[in-house]
């Protein structure tokens, strides 16, 4: 009984570590606005590759620019396009999961060859096609 309350306690104990990193993450990508104090496109030579400061806390790169704040604005476009994505396919995928999961029969069918046809094309295949198509 001891053993299972262990296993218990260490999947809470990595389960909170997760959501509490997860939602920094999502925290400081909200908030991007109030901590940026450099504009990420501003170009300073004076300013090349500086090492970390109290006014460039990560530095500055090959043309000057604040590194954090690059970094911050990435974040942002990264869980900004994450979450785009995910409510796309819960905005696609569940109205057709709940037909197909009423209906069964043909439908259901045909909604698993269609299901079935994007999964057998490797991500990496598809995507070298959509940029030869898209330029």
């Amino acid at each position: 009984m001891e053993l299972v309350i262990k296993k218990k306690s260490k999947r809470r104990w990595r389960m909170t570590v997760i959501f509490t990193l997860m939602a920094t993450v999502l925290a400081v990508a909200a908030y991007t606005f109030l901590i940026l104090k450099h504009d990420p496109a501003l170009v300073n030579l004076g300013e090349r590759l500086w090492p970390a400061s109290l006014e460039h806390p990560l530095g500055t790169d090959h043309l000057g620019r604040d590194v954090l704040t690059r970094l911050l604005l990435g974040a942002q476009l990264t869980v900004g396009c994450g979450l785009l994505s995910l409510f796309a396919a819960v905005i696609i995928g569940v109205p057709f999961g709940v037909i197909a999961g009423f209906k069964g029969g043909l439908i259901d069918r045909i909604f698993m060859r269609i299901a079935d046809a994007f999964l057998a094309f490797p991500d990496t295949i598809v995507a070298i096609v959509l940029s030869g198509l898209l330029g």
